[in-house]
């Protein structure tokens, strides 16, 4: 073992794009949505052999309802892999190359479906999604416009290596249910980890408790790897301030893992 220095200097710039369009005569309504960021790492160490780059990332995202009915497809465009993830592209925790797709290395570019899925909306207060979508599990969202900071945190690395799909994604049908201020679902999915034959059980529940604070918590089964994984976690939030815990434990190869995020926006 032996030290090393490090020196990061990062610029972030992001734009985001919300269209909403309706055809006429068709009674279908469009929305066309999405963000494009750029980022600047100016890196000085052994591990990634990158320096001074530019990395850029977007995506667009389309939507159309009808009545009860509506679909969704989220398109994620690469121009370049941020040095960030290259640095530390969470595999699987076991000692073997990285599982799922997300794109990993110095110099990856690509277009990638991150979400397609219907929704239909039984009530105001049920739904019924089916396709492919966020997992939402742990505290840290998919996208680069719903960060604090430039890159993910471990939590989140550690959920993204147990599923098998492009970013901390999952496929299969979701029943989803609000009342007042508690909110849950109930997912039958692909295993996570893609295992022949299985599938994943998902139950999340978040309620509002006071004014300002929101508590979640998720729970999934897979097959192979960590094992049933249990998340809970809490948003706290108070003009410009935002502060975020969370708690995680797996059956296997992680007893426990905890995250604090603070921000203050000026």
């Amino acid at each position: 073992s032996g030290s090393r220095m490090k020196r990061i200097v990062t610029g972030l710039m992001g734009a985001a794009l919300a269209l909403p369009v309706h055809a006429a005569g068709s009674g279908i309504d469009y929305h066309l949505g999405g963000f494009l960021d750029v980022l600047y790492g100016g890196v000085n160490e052994a591990i990634p052999p990158v320096k001074s780059k530019f990395n850029t990332n977007g995506e667009l995202d389309l939507s159309a309802s009808k009545g009860r009915l509506s679909g969704r497809v989220d398109t994620d465009f690469y121009l370049s892999n941020s040095v960030y993830y290259s640095a530390y592209p969470y595999a699987a925790y076991e000692g073997t190359s990285a599982v799922n797709t997300v794109p990993t290395g110095p110099n990856i570019s690509g277009v990638f479906i991150e979400q397609a899925f219907l929704d239909w909306s039984i009530n105001d207060s049920m739904s019924v999604d089916a396709g492919a979508f966020n997992s939402n599990l742990g505290w840290e969202k998919e996208d680069t416009v719903d960060l604090y900071q430039t890159s993910h945190g471990q939590i989140y690395n550690f959920f993204n290596a147990q599923t098998s799909m492009y970013g901390n994604n999952v496929a299969g049908a979701a029943l989803n249910g609000h009342y007042q201020n508690i909110s849950g679902r109930v997912a039958m999915l692909n295993d996570l980890g893609d295992a022949q034959g299985k599938n994943s059980l998902l139950i999340q529940a978040s309620a509002d408790i006071v004014n300002g604070l929101n508590v979640a918590g998720s729970f999934v089964t897979q097959h192979a790897q960590a094992g049933n994984m249990l998340d809970v976690n809490s948003t706290y939030r108070r003009g410009p301030l935002v502060v975020g815990g969370e708690f995680v434990t797996a059956e296997h190869l992680l007893n426990y893992g905890w995250g604090v995020t603070a921000h203050y926006d000026l």
